[in-house]
């Protein structure tokens, strides 16, 4: 055997083992699970689908923590589904963790005061770090008091069901703490969505549910993880002992002035802080629980932030596997399994190399001339088809689609599995890169609320929470109209139908410029009586362009009408729902005009 032969088999031969190793790894415990479902172990009593039986009265306080950056888009989605969530508003306790300089956000959050009952917690530029999700998370804490806490993405929309869930697994269960499904929903954004889709399929449906049984570390996911407050007090202590203080001297003294404490359950130089905390908590030896409640994510729209987002994620692994190797996990089971999920790149890097040496060693060697070699190979090639397969019953077990898209997205999710290895390969080398030169900075992902389907009622209130208002453009039986909704209630809308909807979307947009120059430039709100009560109107160049939706019982319920309506310049969103029917206008006479009323 010459020797670039002899050179090619050994480099075959050690990646192949590798290659086993790692797929070995990752599917074991799926293999496992699969066998205790056959011999009727499939039920694990750990995992909670059901709530918990203690009263209202006596359930616990949970803080739940939203840190939000830059996320005036999303972030009345997750609230509004927080307030409508099966537990005591008074006992779910929404804290959302903002920048001091994001205007943006703390705009919209000004808005959504006027409907939600959440606490706003401005981190101070003065407290130490780089400003990244788990240093907000670390000064919140600080400033909250419940038994529970939890932390929410800004984007994200949980089930209903899901703190009484929690409750079940923490408190009737005696757990530590516990981590819920997540799902990224916008699989119509594009390929790379719908691959995103079947992955996270793959992962929640699959890999986690079977390292969790079979006893491996779990790493919880950055969002629908909650801990009692004393467990998360204990780790951040476990974290100083071990790892030493991420503050110097000064950090601390502004530590000290900011009334802070430095708690740090959450590592704040890791931006991958959730992975880290998953195998901090299972390091220490506490006992974690799963609940069955799906949190409703998005995947990032397009290629760039879908890179920024996994150089993100591997860097975080990198940090932790380094900081690791300098402080060491105690016994060798420790060792195996915080360094192997640490170092481990995406397993689809490992597929496409591995793949490719098959290709190369079939043309230039061929199996025949090394068997051991070739089995060696071809059982990795095999575990890679295996995953393929595994990608794609994740995103048929998850998609909301039917029928015939159904079929065709999942074969087009198992042909492209290759093409996402190769992006996340991309992804590995771009995080690798990044650590190596010190960057450690929170790369941010954009978020635009496409995993809401904006039919639904649901959703349609969190597009109202985030502007505060919505225009809303309808087709009826007598043809086009157009409406402004604060909430549930309608606040204003048109005088009488339009011929087409390019018309009415014009008479909406005629009303709103009308409404931010109203009164002293030629619109005014007249406001008069008739039959069945108050009213009023917008006027415009005396041109009756807006009328109020439902008469008033008295003057001053119509002046507090106008009061709204006059609230929704420049929130106001249009919004195409052929399904609302117009409320007529039921005013019979021509109200007495009255003193215009100052906007």
């Amino acid at each position: 055997m010459s020797t670039p032969i002899g050179f090619l088999s050994a480099v075959a031969i050690v990646f192949g083992l590798v290659w086993l190793y790692v797929n070995g790894y990752t599917f074991a415990p799926v293999y496992r699970k699969a066998f205790y479902t056959l011999i009727g172990r499939a039920k694990d009593p750990r995992v909670y689908d059901e709530g918990t039986a203690v009263a209202d009265g006596e359930l616990p306080v949970i803080d739940v923590l939203l840190p939000a950056y830059d996320e005036s888009e999303t972030i009345g989605y997750s609230i509004r589904a927080l307030r409508a969530a099966e537990y005591p508003t008074e006992k779910l306790r929404v804290h959302v963790v903002v920048e001091a300089s994001d205007q943006t956000t703390r705009g919209t959050l000004s808005q959504l005061k006027r409907r939600y009952d959440f606490r706003e917690i401005v981190v101070p530029p003065s407290y130490p770090g780089t400003p990244n999700k788990p240093r907000a998370l670390n000064y919140a804490f600080e400033r909250t008091t419940g038994d529970i806490v939890g932390v929410i993405d800004a984007e994200d929309v949980v089930a209903p069901e899901l703190f009484r869930q929690v409750v079940c697994a923490l408190v009737d269960g005696d757990h530590d703490y516990v981590q819920g499904r997540l799902d990224m929903e916008n699989e119509d954004d594009g390929l790379l969505n719908t691959l995103f889709r079947g992955e996270y399929g793959f992962w929640y449906g699959m890999i986690i549910p079977s390292y969790f049984r079979v006893g491996y570390p779990v790493p919880l996911g950055g969002t629908t993880n909650f801990a009692t407050r004393a467990v998360l007090e204990a780790a951040a202590a476990k974290r100083l002992e071990r790892f030493g203080s991420p503050w110097n001297d000064a950090e601390r003294e502004t530590l000290a002035e900011t009334g802070s404490a430095g708690v740090v359950p959450w590592d704040p130089r890791n931006v991958t802080e959730d992975f880290e905390l998953g195998l901090l908590l299972w390091e220490t030896g506490y006992s974690m629980a799963m609940v069955t409640a799906v949190t409703r994510e998005e995947s990032p729209i397009g290629l760039n932030g879908w890179v920024r987002q996994r150089t993100r994620w591997q860097k975080g692994k990198l940090f932790t596997l380094s900081q690791r190797l300098r402080y060491p996990p105690a016994g060798i089971r420790r060792k195996v399994h915080i360094y192997t999920q640490s170092a481990m790149p995406h397993l689809g890097p490992i597929n496409v190399v591995g793949i490719l040496l098959v290709l190369i060693y079939a043309r230039l060697v061929g199996f025949l001339a090394a068997p051991v070699v070739a089995v060696v190979l071809l059982i990795g090639l095999s575990m890679a088809i295996q995953q393929m397969v595994m990608h794609t019953v994740g995103y048929w077990q998850v998609t909301d689609n039917r029928g015939l898209i159904r079929i065709v997205r999942a074969t087009i999710t198992f042909v492209s599995v290759p093409l996402y290895w190769v992006l996340q390969w991309g992804a590995d080398v771009r995080a690798f890169v990044q650590l190596g030169f010190g960057h450690l900075a929170w790369e941010k992902t954009s978020h635009e609320g496409r995993h809401v389907d904006t039919a639904d009622p649901a959703a349609v209130g969190s597009v109202l929470s985030i502007g505060g208002f919505q225009v809303i453009v309808a087709e009826t039986a007598d043809g086009w109209t157009w409406m402004v909704n604060d909430t549930d209630d309608t606040v204003a809308q048109a005088t009488g139908p339009f011929p087409s909807e390019a018309d009415a979307r014009a008479g909406a947009e005629l009303f709103g410029e009308s409404l931010a120059i109203a009164v002293g430039s030629g619109s005014v709100f007249e406001i008069g009586m008739s039959d069945p009560g108050w009213t009023w109107h917008l006027v415009a160049d005396e041109e009756r362009i807006a009328v109020a939706p439902t008469h008033q019982s008295s003057v001053e319920d119509s002046l507090e009408s106008v009061g709204r309506v006059q609230s929704a310049a420049g929130l106001a969103v249009l919004r195409a729902d052929p399904t609302r029917e117009r409320q007529p206008d039921t005013s019979e006479r021509e109200p007495e005009r009255v003193t215009p009323v100052e906007p």
